[in-house]
């Protein structure tokens, strides 16, 4: 297997953990949750809204990360954070690791999905880094797929007890720690040069600044971004 394809196939596994597991498998559990814990519609949606706001800061801090130390940490974290608050989820005896391990395992996703962007430039000849970055990208729906099965399974008994969906996530981070091992070994650790010889060159400081996103030719793609996030909020959650 070349390694073009060993990276393409560590980024699928990374985004269908990050985003299939373990940030939209809240969603998919909301049923069992709402029984097992006795939640209220305003709890569901409070802790849903927390881990999009664990995403959002994992997101923001991930562009540090990745300029300093390259891709492999961001990833790496990403993918302990979701085995971290999976196996939280899994083991959950009241609502406050509940909440944590929501939380926790959601942030995972910001971490994994960009820093991609980098190895790929790194690592895959540019002629077919479009088709890596595409084969990466599907990783959600992977994850949401397989999932999706699991979900049915667990929660209508399908593994012959009422706590068949704790076994679901002590998988799924199971599954967490085996694709950060994988990436660890696959994703460089250094950081990606021309990209922050390109950024640097935007203010001559080498230092990403606030009025290289916030400008005039920026408002449409931020104005899109924003709609798009405010409105398929609603149906992710």
């Amino acid at each position: 297997m070349s390694k073009t394809t060993r990276l393409a196939l560590a980024g699928l596994s990374a985004i269908a953990v990050a985003w299939g597991f373990a940030r939209y498998g809240y969603g998919l559990f909301v049923p069992v949750f709402r029984e097992e814990f006795g939640l209220s519609t305003e709890t569901v949606g409070l802790i849903s809204s927390a881990a999009y706001a664990a995403y959002l800061l994992a997101m923001v801090s991930t562009g540090f990360l990745v300029g300093r130390m390259g891709p492999r940490f961001p990833v790496v974290k990403g993918m302990l954070c979701a085995a971290a608050g999976m196996l939280l989820i899994a083991t959950a005896q009241s609502l406050l690791p509940l909440v944590v391990g929501v939380v926790l395992a959601g942030s995972s996703a910001g971490f994994c999905l960009a820093p991609f962007s980098d190895a790929v430039a790194m690592l895959v000849e540019e002629e077919r880094r479009g088709r890596v970055l595409s084969v990466v990208s599907t990783g959600t729906a992977f994850g949401l797929a397989v999932a999706g099965p699991v979900v049915l399974l667990t929660a209508t008994g399908g593994f012959g007890n009422d706590s068949g969906w704790r076994y679901a996530w002590a998988t799924f981070a199971g599954a967490a720690l085996l694709v950060a091992l994988w990436n660890a070994r696959l994703l460089p650790g250094e950081p990606y040069r021309q990209a922050s010889a390109e950024a640097g060159a935007k203010d001559g400081t080498g230092v990403l600044c606030p009025g290289w996103f916030l400008r005039r030719g920026s408002a449409p793609l931020l104005g899109q971004a924003f709609s798009y996030g405010l409105i398929t909020a609603f149906y992710y959650t």
